[in-house]
């Protein structure tokens, strides 16, 4: 679990949860293969880890450290985030629920019951098409996007995308496709 800008990433082990910050690490055992209700809460430069209502570790955080943004998604402390990260082990959730207070936005709130039958992305499980995708440890970097697409006469979509997958370092190329809008129904 994760809160970006904060440069605190909270690892969940089978026994043990910890609270980290470059090399110096916080830890608290615990019994993670049984469902334990967790949570970050930050507010004013104080950060608490909670496990089921009790504050087990807590950190002055003196500024938020890196800026919110990760477009190759290879960062953890610059993004807010649960669950698993890299490409082992597994995590599973119950329910996750988000709230964040700003001075300067509307408050947000977000909240995911896995009772309800749907993922957390569910939103856009239902509405992306994945045309080319690039794994996030590509090297040197995973690029692509920058689409565009028209409208053909008979109704059907193509779509052109940018896209370095299986690229050598520092080229790319275009990957183009015709949708028909039976595909997308």
């Amino acid at each position: 679990m994760s809160i970006s800008r904060l440069g605190q990433l909270l690892t969940i082990a089978p026994d043990y949860i910890a609270i980290s910050r470059g090399r110096h690490d916080m830890r608290h055992p615990v019994d993670m293969t049984r469902y334990q209700r967790v949570g970050l809460h930050h507010q004013r430069g104080w950060l608490q880890v909670k496990l089921n209502g009790e504050t087990v570790m807590h950190r002055c955080v003196f500024r938020e450290e890196w800026p919110a943004g990760d477009f190759h998604g290879g960062n953890p402390l610059r993004r807010t985030q649960f669950g698993q990260f890299g490409d082992s082990g597994r995590s599973y959730w119950r329910s996750v629920s988000y709230a964040l207070g700003n001075p300067n936005l509307p408050d947000f709130k977000w909240t995911w019951q896995a009772a309800a039958g749907a993922y957390p992305d569910q939103y856009q499980r239902e509405r992306m098409i994945q045309l080319h995708g690039n794994h996030p440890a590509q090297a040197p970097w995973p690029d692509h996007g920058y689409s565009s697409w028209i409208q053909r006469e008979d109704g059907s979509i193509y779509l052109v995308d940018y896209s370095n997958a299986g690229d050598i370092a520092d080229t790319a190329h275009l990957v183009g496709l015709t949708i028909d809008l039976e595909d997308i129904r």
